[in-house]
């Protein structure tokens, strides 16, 4: 029965790095949709950026695991501390804050709207399995995969109105960095 399965049913490393492929290419088109990305060097840089930092919410497996090896990071008893998404508006508001200390650095308030992306998406994504871990508050139910697609869709979205709001071109800043 098992010479059925797909390959990727088969191998919990390529399970695991599929998984965190889908991860970081939502990640990746979630801030395409935000910047409204053109082929240039510079649009396809911060879509990486995005890819990567939506990637990297998973490392803290192996961090909580002490350990490389993926059968260690997947048999954790307790989510490891990047998956509580209670982290993502307090790492956001630091990093606005500081945006607005330092204005001139216009990139500080890029990288704290790709970090919002990127680990936003990779918890709503996460969130179809076990449900959103908002500490001290609690967890969510499993949410379902229609919702998820919604706020996947909807989340960029969002992020580019608060660019227009603030009446700041999303082009100036994305050609700054």
């Amino acid at each position: 029965m098992m010479s059925y399965l797909p390959l990727y049913l088969k191998s919990q490393h390529l399970n695991a790095i599929l998984d965190n492929m889908v991860h970081g290419m939502v990640g990746f088109f979630s801030w395409a949709v935000v910047i409204g990305m053109q082929l240039k060097c510079k649009d396809i840089l911060q879509c990486i950026l995005c890819l990567l930092l939506a990637c990297l919410v998973d490392v803290d497996h192996f961090l909580a695991a002490g350990s490389l090896r993926l059968k260690d990071a997947l048999s954790l008893p307790a989510r490891p501390p990047f998956h509580a998404t209670t982290i993502i508006p307090v790492i956001t508001a630091f990093l606005y804050i500081i945006s607005m200390l330092f204005p001139v650095q216009s990139n500080i308030y890029l990288i704290c709207f790709t970090f919002f992306i990127a680990w936003t998406s990779h918890h709503i994504r996460d969130s179809t399995r076990r449900g959103l871990w908002l500490p001290p508050f609690g967890s969510t139910p499993s949410l379902p995969y229609t919702l998820y697609i919604c706020l996947i869709l909807i989340l960029p979205l969002l992020v580019r109105i608060i660019f227009i709001l603030r009446e700041t071109p999303i082009r100036h800043h994305i050609h700054t960095i």
